[in-house]
């Protein structure tokens, strides 16, 4: 015990009573052990979202939320490595993806092209390119569907998740000219903050994007939306 709590950097009196359970890991500290521990991305994000849950007392809503992220990552699926994420990094891969759900959804590339005011060579070959990586697939009627595949974390540090980003801001920018003020939701805040808290910040946002997407998706699938969220430092 003692030599397990030295490698997580922490007291053995401490490590003792949270594997009695007589204690709660804070999601702080889940963070700093999480990194000890080597975790992959996967199971270091499935462990915060156990602490999470075992923080949570009364909110019910928060619960279910949490649960589902859990439930999620319990289903098996297959996710793109770095170099089949670089491909698809244009926006219009992800929403294509999504305009399969439409009720009117057609796979031509000029229905495509039309909806997402792309060319239709660049619409035919991301439907290509994503039947090929197994993202999308035609049905009995040829009919294109997305499928369970993972994209991969959007979050992560890499050029393609920056090149995506760097397109939707601005795509964001012209909403703000070209879109009325009924068809969007921009809102914005300025605050002074404790940078310990980032990690925690992120993982609550994740859980956040994911209950407002169940809610926006549980009724009729009419158009597709992008939400970013974008926290950063205006020192720099």
């Amino acid at each position: 015990m003692r030599s397990f709590a030295r490698d997580l950097g922490v007291d053995s009196g401490f490590l003792s009573r949270i594997l009695k359970g007589s204690r709660r890991l804070s999601l702080s500290k889940a963070h700093s052990i999480s990194d000890k521990l080597s975790l992959s991305a996967k199971d270091r994000e499935r462990f915060l979202y156990l602490v999470r849950l075992a923080l949570i007392d009364d909110d019910e809503d928060l619960k279910r939320s949490i649960e589902r992220q859990l439930q999620r990552h319990s289903e098996p699926q297959s996710v793109l490595g770095a170099s089949s994420f670089k491909v698809i990094s244009k926006w219009y891969h992800y929403a294509i993806l999504e305009l399969t759900f439409k009720e009117d959804f057609e796979s031509q590339p000029s229905y495509i092209s039309q909806k997402l005011n792309i060319s239709q060579f660049e619409a035919k070959m991301a439907i290509e390119r994503m039947v090929r990586l197994g993202l999308l697939a035609r049905d009995s009627n040829g009919s294109l569907k997305k499928t369970k595949s993972n994209i991969g974390d959007l979050c992560a540090p890499s050029e393609s998740a920056r090149c995506r980003h760097k397109d939707i801001l601005e795509k964001a920018s012209r909403s703000l000219e070209k879109q009325s003020f009924e068809e969007k939701v921009q809102l914005g805040a300025t605050f002074c903050i404790d940078k310990k808290l980032l990690p925690e910040t992120r993982q609550r946002i994740q859980v956040f994007l994911q209950d407002l997407n169940d809610f926006l998706e549980s009724g009729d699938r009419e158009e597709v939306y992008e939400m970013n969220v974008s926290l950063f430092s205006l020192e720099k």
